[in-house]
């Protein structure tokens, strides 16, 4: 099997971004001669050069838990994450982020206890990266070009303020 980690770059300075991709499986005698070419590229182009493979988000979650709580577990046994736990004679809840925001807690009180809500003003964000990047330069990266687009926008609008004098 030849693999990209066995290419040799005629550039030192064009390392290779994943060295463990297979090209050809070669059979007995067998050898290959390649000459490839590396193509610079953005991800609003092509798919290809998005280093961000899977993105989701979801509200940061608000689970109250009021006063007319009787700790009958009822909340515990129908929660498919096990956020919420009852202790004594109190729920508690626990890893908080977890929480799918299904609800199942609140529809299994009796007492109307229970409230789960997402939060307006906070979300929670997460993604993979397919390698050529980590999460945190991608995260970096990402940031600064929305900013370079906003300082675009900024410089439009006044241009555009200007023309209208």
């Amino acid at each position: 099997m030849v693999y990209s980690g066995d290419l040799q770059a005629a550039n030192p300075n064009a390392p290779l971004a994943d060295l463990g991709v297979p090209i050809v499986k070669l059979g007995p005698g067998q050898r290959l001669m390649l000459e490839a070419t590396a193509v610079m590229g953005k991800g609003r182009d092509h798919a290809k050069w998005q280093p961000v493979t899977a993105v989701g988000y979801k509200q940061y979650p608000v689970i109250t838990i009021g006063k007319e709580c009787n700790s009958c577990g009822a909340c515990e046994k129908v929660c498919p994450r096990g956020i919420l736990v009852v202790r004594g004679n109190k729920v508690t809840v626990r890893e908080l982020e977890r929480c799918s925001l299904c609800g199942a807690c609140q529809e299994a009180c009796d007492l109307r206890a229970i409230t789960v809500k997402g939060d307006d003003s906070k979300v929670i964000f997460k993604y993979e990266t397919d390698g050529s990047l980590s999460a945190k330069d991608a995260f970096v990266r990402s940031l600064e070009l929305m900013d370079a687009g906003l300082a675009a926008i900024e410089d439009d609008i006044k241009r555009g303020t200007e023309l209208q004098k």
